[in-house]
């Protein structure tokens, strides 16, 4: 099942994650568990910390460790809507977060062993590219065309 929000809120705290996926994998039919997607702010790993660039629209709880979204899901998205608008800022994007998030899920997972397995799925724009014949002949405001925006998203 997927959770999205949880932690976008300043009031969230850990005892709202944990009490909710709690509930959610006791409900679960016995013997069949829950595997919960955590649809989680784009800043979820360093919120807590502090670690938030300048002029950057954080999105995360201040007072939610990264180590709650790995322990109550099994799967990390953090939303990235919004955060990117060229190819250039896409791969910043990627170098300074997404690889960030995948070698501390690396290493949380290589700690725990099997026992404690949390998977990444970042989200990725598909890229657009907007030509109607009644749009205005200015080029789009956004330069993330189409599926080499995508490929590039998905090597990072």
């Amino acid at each position: 099942m997927d959770i999205a929000g949880l932690g976008l809120d300043p009031s969230h705290n850990p005892g709202h994650i944990y009490n909710l996926t709690y509930l959610l994998r006791s409900i679960c039919p016995h013997g069949t568990g829950a595997y919960i997607f955590g649809g989680t702010p784009a800043f979820w790993r360093t919120a807590s910390l502090g670690d938030i660039p300048e002029n950057t629209n954080c999105d995360a709880s201040p007072h939610i460790p990264a180590e709650v979204y790995m322990e109550c899901f099994d799967a990390i998205s953090p939303w990235t809507i919004g955060r990117f608008t060229t190819d250039k800022e896409c791969e910043l994007w990627g170098e300074g977060r997404m690889k960030g998030d995948a070698d501390c899920i690396t290493k949380w997972n290589e700690e725990r062993g099997s026992g404690g397995k949390v998977d990444y799925v970042p989200v990725v724009l598909p890229g657009f590219s907007v030509r109607f014949p009644d749009f205005p002949k200015e080029e789009p405001s956004h330069s993330l065309l189409g599926l080499q925006s995508l490929g590039r998203q998905l090597d990072l």
